[in-house]
């Protein structure tokens, strides 16, 4: 069996450090990025099977990223977790208008229940892209941010 692929983006090196270590121990092939433009190239080359975002990275954001894979008939099985600062305020209707799986608070409670929750999110959920997917997936980002930069 292959291991899950998680894609972690979040503007910060304590974030990205502590859910890197944490998922590795658990088997998963983590992959990180510091920014939205990184998290889509990122996406298109991990083809991740769960996402984790920080909704207010630098553009886009991970609200916008999350709904473009929720948007697109090839993406949208995949799990987005969605998540944002305790000093900044949670926005629960934005999270369910781009279709977002789940939405965390940082710093995390509790590390074990963000495992479980990724977890459950892809146990139920995963399943390998064919090879056609796979190709439409390297061009999903070019085609829904090419005005954006």
């Amino acid at each position: 069996m292959t291991r899950p692929k998680l894609l972690l983006a979040d503007d910060s090196v304590t974030i990205r450090n502590i859910v890197e270590q944490t998922f590795a121990d658990e088997g998963f092939d983590v992959t990180t990025a510091t920014n939205g433009e990184e998290a889509m190239q990122k996406f298109a080359e991990v083809q991740p099977d769960i996402l984790i975002l920080d909704v207010d990275m630098p553009e886009p954001t991970g609200y916008k990223i999350c709904e473009t894979i929720k948007q697109d008939e090839i993406t949208r099985h995949i799990p987005v977790l969605l998540i944002v600062g305790s000093f900044e305020p949670p926005d629960q209707g934005e999270a369910e208008r781009v279709g977002a799986d789940g939405f965390l608070t940082k710093p995390f409670q509790s590390i074990r229940d963000l495992i479980l929750r990724v977890e459950e999110l892809i146990g139920t959920q995963h399943r390998s892209p064919s090879p056609a997917e796979t190709a439409d997936i390297d061009n999903l980002f070019d085609r829904s941010f090419s005005d954006t930069n």
